[in-house]
């Protein structure tokens, strides 16, 4: 008996609303949201529910997955449904708080974060911290409430790669440290095999702070193994590099 199983890919149509991909994936309590402002089409896997969780003059976000609003705060005046997302350790910028929903008074809302106005209804790149959220409407109603990030740290572990190519073709082009960025107050220094000091760093952080290859002059240092030593205020650990172009 043969048996044939087809895969169905769904869209569905909505005025207004960017055409976006979601992957069927739950990130802590949440879904997976995506924030919609033109086109006429959301993809989405067959068996997970999307949902229209929020719209109004910020734009619209659309979840796949699971998002159930944590926490509720009203004045009697206006009422906010919002939901956070925590730092996955100290230091990274990937904690969230999603508004789920605003109502009361006027439909025009102006929504701040710790005094900063944003321009949607999902706030990500944040750390772990309190933050003050501050919800204006047009016609002169406010609301304000403290909300804190807080960590998950289920995956807080830095590592050191222990080669790279910086040979110009755009692959493994500087040294990696994964979750360097959750040590923020770091140090580093590169020696060669003699224990002359090549390269230092305060605040290495894979991106605009990051050893490329050169020297402390600039020029472009030879294929060898060389040695780190990398100071946070947590702890201090040393290791070895092999360039290889």
């Amino acid at each position: 008996m043969k048996f044939i199983i087809t895969i169905l890919s769904l869209s569905i149509a909505f005025v207004g609303l960017t055409q976006n991909t979601l992957s069927p994936s739950v990130i802590g309590a949440q879904g997976n949201s995506v924030i919609a402002t033109s086109g006429n089409s959301i993809q989405y896997t067959v068996g997970e529910a999307i949902i229209l969780t929020s719209n109004g003059t910020n734009g619209n976000i659309i979840t796949q997955g699971f998002h159930q609003p944590s926490s509720i705060v009203s004045n009697n005046l206006l009422s906010v449904y919002y939901s956070t997302v925590d730092a996955s350790c100290y230091g990274l910028y990937d904690g969230s708080i999603i508004i789920d929903s605003i109502s009361g008074c006027d439909s025009t809302y102006t929504i701040l974060l710790d005094g900063i106005e944003q321009n949607s209804f999902l706030i990500d790149s944040i750390k772990s911290q309190s933050y003050i959220l501050d919800i204006f409407s047009s016609d002169g109603c406010s609301l304000s409430e403290t909300i804190t990030i807080g960590i998950n740290g289920t995956d807080c572990d830095i590592s050191f790669y222990n080669a790279f190519s910086p040979n110009g073709d755009g692959v493994n082009e500087y040294w990696h440290i994964e979750k360097v960025e959750a040590y923020p107050d770091n140090t580093v220094q590169i020696f060669d095999r003699w224990g002359v000091l090549m390269w230092q760093s305060n605040g290495y952080n894979n991106n605009d702070i990051r050893w490329e290859g050169l020297n402390t002059k600039g020029k472009e240092m030879l294929n060898g193994t060389y040695f780190y030593i990398f100071q946070s205020a947590d702890f201090v650990t040393k290791g070895y590099i092999e360039i290889t172009k």
